[in-house]
């Protein structure tokens, strides 16, 4: 049996650089304009501001 599994994270304060990053078992990091992202709804508070409980993820 085959098992594809993905991940959906946020990876903030950083340029461009780390597009492609290996992370290893076959993860990498790839470019996603907020608009286009999956999860838009849960991450943004209507206003186009992060939630919250995602700024302690800025620091």
């Amino acid at each position: 049996m085959d098992v594809t599994v993905n991940i959906t994270g946020i990876v903030m304060c950083c340029n461009e650089s780390v597009c492609g990053l290996e992370l290893g078992c076959g993860y990498s990091i790839e470019k996603c304009y907020l608009d286009d992202f999956q999860f838009k709804e849960e991450v943004e508070n209507g206003k186009n501001q992060l939630v919250i409980e995602y700024m302690g993820s800025r620091l």
